[in-house]
């Protein structure tokens, strides 16, 4: 017997990512066959057809959850120049809408999400004043988080361009995934040890693609645990202020 075509992971977030946000605009999801189609992801015939419409059904959710966050008129960017330290930081970010700053994407919430969220988050609440509302929301198709306001932003953002810089000249035993199940665990409760095989089972999963087998990660810390002491205190630097004070929205 021959299996039906499917997509994988990455194939369908690719998909809802284009008609998720053209629902935004006004569109319906299945208007947007035909461009979904030039994307040359989906299947040919009906079985495509019907991937197609299963995809539709989330996207439509997503921008029903969505919507409620982009109410009003946007903020429009702000030019940042901020000195931190040794550092200069400059750049142009969007200050977000009214009620907070949102970041989205149709995919499951990856620690990078956060990580892109938090910076952008803290330098907004350095560099715009009253201008930023303070809030941050991270919608995904699996969750959604809210930011809130930082005490001691600066301290933060000054602690994590400091481990950026290292990570220019040296390879840091910091892996987002990872690190995030670690902390993740700290934060519930469980002890130093039970957080750490937890995250060694993410790093080396026999599910998904684990962290592990990065071609990267492998070249650059070879066959070795490199889940020692320099990952968890990379991980408390990086990662336990973000996850303290991230709430996740049920």
């Amino acid at each position: 017997a021959v299996a039906p075509p499917s997509i994988d992971g990455l194939g369908r977030d690719a998909l809802g990512e284009g008609p998720a946000s053209r629902c935004l605009g006004g569109f319906e999801a299945g208007e947007l066959l035909p461009a979904a189609r030039a994307l040359g992801i989906l299947p040919p015939g009906t079985p495509g057809e019907c991937w197609f419409q299963e995809i539709c059904e989330g996207v439509g959710g997503f921008a029903a959850r969505l919507k409620p966050h982009l109410k009003g008129e946007p903020l429009g960017p702000i030019d940042l120049d901020l000195t931190l330290g040794p550092f200069r930081l400059t750049g142009r970010l969007q200050l977000g809408m009214p009620a907070a700053l949102v970041h989205y994407r149709y995919a499951d919430i990856r620690a990078k999400d956060l990580l892109r969220a938090w910076v952008h988050h803290l330098s907004l609440g350095i560099g715009a004043g009253g201008r930023y509302p303070g809030r941050c929301v991270v919608l995904g198709k699996d969750r959604e988080y809210s930011l809130g306001p930082v005490r001691d932003g600066e301290r933060l953002l000054l602690g994590l361009l400091e481990i950026y810089w290292r990570g220019l000249t040296i390879p840091l035993h910091f892996f987002p995934e990872t690190a995030r199940v670690y902390i993740g665990n700290l934060l519930k409760g469980k002890t130093g040890e039970e957080a750490l095989r937890a995250a060694s089972g993410t790093w080396m999963s026999q599910y998904g693609r684990p962290e592990g087998i990065d071609p990267y990660f492998r070249y650059c810390f070879g066959e070795a645990d490199p889940l020692g002491e320099e990952f968890r205190e990379l991980a408390e630097a990086v990662l336990r202020p973000l996850l303290e004070l991230a709430v996740e929205v049920s």
